[in-house]
């Protein structure tokens, strides 16, 4: 019986090999084409939609490669699997190849080692975040791929990383599951980071430091910091509960990304610890929390050039993943985020989206927590004696 592809009025219209995709999907899942049977061929099928045989061999190549038929020149086309694989978009808004871009990378790693077991191919686009003028090229040349992605063969889902509305607004509209995660209160899932700034000042004072000062970086058109003030509010409630001064917040604002601006970060960051050192000794500063593993590297630089020692002069902590390999100068305690945590609760809450199930509580937290603290530079000297 002939059957053309309904139009679907409430969305924007789908290319036609894309509706004839969905169809035969159906004629799989409901066994009116059951496994081990055969589809049609291009030309019944062309009649059916009263469509070009064109087209219908473009809806069976996108078929093939979801893994549901299998074509061999010659032969009939067999339905060999109802379960397609999952086709996710993941967009980030920062640069991959940007200088700073390491969260990101190792975010995108993880995200690559855990979903072939779920069935799942992921279509990555990058640099989609409006940040300049400079930047704009590289933008528009992406937002084109993942256009064509999109029209020409379909994404089941999207992965929003570190995205606005602002840098989505100009990109063709689609309706698909998806989940967001990004720096800000709005996103699907976030680090507890009120966590990181509870325990920083507890790991602190249990060490006998009182006079803190946490450190982060803002970018220059943002009121708060990147993920509001949650982690200012963690610290603070510690510094309650134990007794002593809420930690002194200190931001430094970079202009565009942080790798377009390191070297007055530098400057900067290398000023206020030599105004520290000009202080007494009693209204210094002994402990130094820093927001990301990013900053950390240019404080650590930093301290050495003032001549600042840690731990004898100041302790520092920081926030960073465990995934990071970065050596810092000085000796830091690392309080770690999971890669495969966030990775895992990400695809969880894909998952049910996908599946149409309930939803959980949101935004999900992933906790993180202090990790042993890496090779120091002594360490690394006795080690290099010792194989040399």
């Amino acid at each position: 019986m002939s059957r053309t592809v309904p139009p679907d009025s409430s969305k924007p219209s789908k290319p036609l090999h894309l509706q004839i995709a969905d169809e035969l999907k159906r004629d799989i899942w409901c066994d009116r084409s059951p496994l081990g049977s055969h589809l049609p061929s291009e030309r019944e099928i062309a009649a059916r939609f009263g469509v070009a045989q064109m087209t219908v061999r473009q809806a069976l190549s996108l078929l093939e490669g979801r893994g549901m038929i299998r074509r061999r020149h010659g032969k009939k086309t067999e339905v060999v699997s109802a379960q397609e694989k999952v086709t996710v978009g993941v967009l980030f808004g920062p640069s991959l190849t940007d200088e700073t871009a390491y969260y990101y990378r190792a975010l995108l790693s993880g995200m690559r080692e855990m979903a072939p077991a779920r069935g799942w191919e992921l279509k990555v686009f990058d640099a989609l975040q409006i940040r300049s003028a400079e930047l704009h090229p590289q933008r528009e040349a992406m937002v084109k791929m993942l256009e064509t992605e999109v029209r020409v063969h379909g994404l089941d889902a999207v992965i929003k990383v570190a995205m606005r509305e602002e840098d989505v607004a100009d990109i063709t509209p689609f309706s698909l599951p998806g989940v967001e995660v990004a720096s800000s209160k709005e996103s699907d899932l976030v680090q507890d980071v009120w966590l990181f700034g509870y325990e920083a000042v507890k790991r602190h004072v249990a060490h006998g430091r009182k006079k803190i000062c946490y450190i982060r970086t803002r970018f220059a058109n943002e009121r708060s910091g990147p993920r509001g003030d949650v982690d200012i509010d963690g610290m603070r409630e510690a510094a309650e509960a134990l007794g002593i001064e809420a930690p002194t917040v200190i931001h430094l604002t970079v202009e565009v990304t942080m790798g377009a601006s390191s070297g007055r970060l530098h400057r900067a960051t290398v000023r206020l610890f030599e105004e520290w050192k000009k202080l007494p000794a009693s209204e210094r500063p002994d402990a130094l929390i820093v927001g990301d593993d990013i900053m950390m590297r240019t404080v650590s630089m930093a301290l050495t050039e003032a001549g600042i020692r840690t731990p004898d002069d100041v302790r520092v902590i920081c926030a960073t993943h465990d995934r990071a390999d970065f050596y810092y100068i000085a000796k830091v305690q690392r309080f770690a985020f999971s890669i495969n945590d966030v990775v895992g609760r990400m695809f969880e809450l894909l998952e049910i989206r996908l599946q149409g199930g309930k939803e959980p509580d949101l935004p999900l937290l992933v906790q993180g927590r202090f990790i042993p603290e890496p090779v120091f530079e002594s360490q690394i000297e006795k080690i290099y004696e010792n194989q040399f």
